[in-house]
């Protein structure tokens, strides 16, 4: 699978594990950093990881879309440019992670605003992934994320037997 072969590129990996100490060191109160941040940011080729991110999104394995993940919110947290943050924002969207965009703006990190900013092919993406992963219960559209629609799918099959 081409995602596999991605995710096992050693110039992937070797940025990727950069990105998870920084992202840890980032996260884990009082935890002492034996790298410093500067030499772990010269090891990150956002626009590298960001694109290889964006493919992992549409994995079905857990690592590829946790890597997906980590590598979108740590771009948030960091001063990349705003169009690696719109990038990491079209990654949260594509794998339907309300709640760390919502975390995003909460904290001033992205722009309350930022489906606006998107170009117009990822305001469609983003569109077309609010409405596959959207169900309608009593008259009310509920907006679920990729693993509740697989688990109310389930759900549903299983009431037809």
């Amino acid at each position: 699978m081409f995602t596999d072969k991605l995710f096992r590129l050693p110039s992937f990996q070797r940025q990727y594990e950069a990105l998870q100490i920084l992202s840890v060191c980032e996260t884990v109160p009082n935890l002492e950093c034996i790298t410093d941040k500067k030499q772990l940011l010269e090891k990150i080729d956002w626009n590298n990881l960001l694109g290889i991110a964006s493919a992992l999104g549409y994995s079905d394995k857990n690592e590829h879309l946790d890597a997906a993940l980590r590598i979108a919110q740590t771009c948030i947290s960091q001063n990349c440019t705003d169009a690696q943050k719109c990038a990491a924002v079209v990654i949260l969207n594509l794998l339907t992670n309300k709640p760390a965009l919502a975390l995003a703006m909460k904290r001033d990190l992205i722009d309350i605003n930022h489906l606006i900013n998107l170009p117009l092919p990822f305001n469609i993406q983003t569109t077309n992934v609010n409405i596959e992963n959207a169900v309608l219960i009593n008259d009310r559209l509920i907006q679920l994320n990729r693993f509740q629609k697989d688990v109310y799918i389930s759900c549903e099959k299983f009431d037809t037997i």
